[in-house]
């Protein structure tokens, strides 16, 4: 969360392209030194706070309205080998069949 209004350098010239708030060209010198802070926060309580603090005024003036979060799920087995995460190139990673569904190796 922090990357979508952190932007340590908004000139074109930075090409800061792995911050999302750098590609929408915001750039908040207040938010910048929160993200800071609580990223410096050595008391756990406190930086959760902190950071919960931070989604709540990204939400309400940030770059971008977060209204759904993608995430998955895998289950692997010991007879699994040479597992890698790589939702985009199907059937190239090994998979097991246990039975239940379909089997794709490469």
């Amino acid at each position: 969360m922090p990357r979508l209004v952190y932007n340590p350098d908004n000139r074109k010239e930075a090409r800061a392209t792995q911050y999302p708030s750098w590609r929408a060209a915001y750039y908040d010198p207040q938010m910048n030194q929160k993200v800071e802070t609580a990223l410096l926060e050595p008391d756990d309580t406190k930086r959760a706070a902190l950071y919960g603090d931070l989604q709540k005024e990204q939400m309400q003036k940030g770059p971008m309205a977060i209204m759904f979060q993608m995430y998955n799920t895998a289950g692997i087995s010991p007879t699994v080998k040479n597992w890698t995460w790589n939702g985009f190139a199907f059937g190239t990673v090994p998979q097991v069949n246990n039975g239940g569904g379909r089997c794709h190796r490469s």
